[in-house]
């Protein structure tokens, strides 16, 4: 080939390449999220990069997402129109410098837990399908749920009547919700004994970012048996509890029949004499588990209180209070009375007249 024609070759070929080349269709050189570690309440924000921005006409983000429970996530499409120049929606967000467009920081407004991808599409201008696309899947990971750290009694057995006093720590607490504690007896029922709110726990409870501490907590003893103590702890996010269960078995015993005092007038005595017409006043208290007492001769009384009566005829010589509870055991007290009998006065001497004297 002669110069000249390598001239006209070299002269068509800068002619095609400035004039008639068609021009590099833009493409996609990264697409990422802005974090690899995102945790619930975070928002999921994407950066991405394009080369050769001036021949975008539209810009296309999808997301097909699945919250943790299982819910589809509704999202149309994002579409950004290019053919005007870079969208005032993404100004915020995008420098542009030589061919490259890069875009930091754009919102998806996605913030529950859960696995999403999104789709990045790029359309050159004269084609109807995208020159470039890209997908990336990202999570979002549940906040840490609240979990009992330890759990336990000041004792390991308590009369029916006695406080229990309780003492734990909670890890995570900001998510915590509520607390439960279950008491289930040998025959395998389970009650639940207390429930704790949040708001509760923090006017009795020492908290940390990291630990919620509570000590001596207090709680009625249920009815005698033998119990599983377990403490449960809730979170906002509605996963299931996380419970921790003392190892050692708990044992309430019933409370002792016993009658603390029955008194007449004040008094103990068996035996008592009184004056006729004196007041009379009978006062008792009995303790004991689903107790029954009984005033003979006056019928069921309750398990505390008092009686006036007067002293006469009508007080029975014998008063007995008798005590039983519902595992059939009974105690009793009682008094023997006696009213004094009057001691008569004595009958005045009859008149005898002075004996009369006649005067000599």
């Amino acid at each position: 080939m002669c110069i000249r024609d390598r001239s006209i070759v070299g002269i068509a070929f800068l002619i095609w390449f400035f004039f008639l080349k068609p021009p590099s269709p833009a493409q996609l050189v990264a697409f990422s999220p802005d974090s690899i570690n995102y945790i619930q309440g975070d928002e999921i924000r994407l950066d991405w990069q394009v080369s050769n921005f001036q021949q975008i006409s539209k810009l296309e983000i999808d997301n097909q997402g699945q919250t943790n429970n299982q819910s589809q996530i509704p999202s149309a499409p994002q579409i950004f129109d290019f053919r005007k120049g870079i969208p005032n929606k993404l100004n915020n967000i995008c420098q542009a410098q030589l061919k490259y467009l890069t875009c930091s920081n754009y919102d998806t407004g996605v913030t529950q837990p859960g696995s999403y991808t999104f789709t990045l599409k790029l359309y050159t201008q004269g084609q109807n399908k995208p020159s470039s696309t890209e997908s990336i899947t990202v999570k979002i990971n549940e906040k840490p749920a609240a979990r009992v750290g330890s759990f336990q009694l000041d004792k390991s057995q308590y009369t029916s009547g006695d406080t229990i006093l309780l003492s734990w720590t909670i890890q995570n607490p900001d998510q915590l919700a509520q607390l439960k504690i279950t008491g289930k007896s040998d025959s395998g029922s389970e009650n639940v004994l207390a429930t704790y709110t949040n708001d509760q726990l923090k006017k009795s409870c020492q908290l940390t970012s990291q630990l919620l501490t509570c000590t001596k907590i207090s709680l009625k003893t249920p009815e005698p048996g033998k119990y599983t103590f377990a403490l449960q702890a809730f979170s906002q996010s509605g996963q299931p509890p996380n419970s921790y269960q003392i190892e050692s078995t708990i044992n309430i015993l019933p409370k002792p029949l016993q009658i603390v005092f029955f008194t007449l007038n004040g008094s103990q005595e068996p035996n008592i004499v009184l004056q006729p017409n004196e007041p009379v006043v009978l006062q008792w208290e009995v303790e004991g588990e689903d107790i029954s007492v009984q005033l003979t001769p006056f019928g069921t009384v309750a398990s505390e209180g008092s009686l006036n009566l007067v002293a006469n005829e009508a007080l029975p010589n014998t008063i007995q209070l008798t005590a039983t509870d519902k595992f059939g055991h009974s105690n009793s007290k009682g008094f023997s009375v006696k009213v004094s009998t009057p001691t008569p006065l004595p009958s005045p001497a009859p008149f005898m007249p002075l004996p009369r004297f006649n005067r000599f």
